[in-house]
């Protein structure tokens, strides 16, 4: 019974740590000091890991929020203007799948969004 527990509770763990180290990949960080797979956590550090996954989702979501919102404002701006971008950057923003689940929000992708959001604003 005690041999069950344990495992189950490794278990458990190993899936937050895993769900943590895929969102800070997304996010394009490395997960600061993940822990063991092997080693059953206290409640105290389970909590930590919890809340550090917490936090990543967060921004992962706020990320992934903005993109789209900012996917959406260019789409909208081109059909107004019934005009299609010329520039690659442009292109590639308005292309780019932001619901797949392995998107990767990280912060050069963000710089790029950011930019290509800013020339459609800035437009001659």
């Amino acid at each position: 019974l005690l041999l069950r527990l344990r495992q189950n509770r490794l278990e458990g763990q190993k899936s937050i740590i895993e769900e943590a180290a895929a969102l800070a990949f997304k996010l394009g960080e490395d997960l600061e000091d993940p822990p063991s797979f092997d080693r059953v956590l206290d409640d105290a550090e389970l909590a930590k890991l919890k809340a550090v996954t917490e936090k990543l989702e967060s921004r992962y979501q706020s990320r992934l929020n903005e993109a789209l919102q900012m996917q959406a404002d260019m789409s909208r701006w081109y059909a107004q203007m019934n005009i299609q971008p010329v520039d690659e950057l442009g292109i590639s923003i308005l292309n780019v799948d932001l619901s797949e689940e392995d998107f990767i929000a990280d912060q050069t992708f963000m710089d790029e969004m950011n930019e290509a959001h800013q020339n459609v604003l800035f437009y001659p």
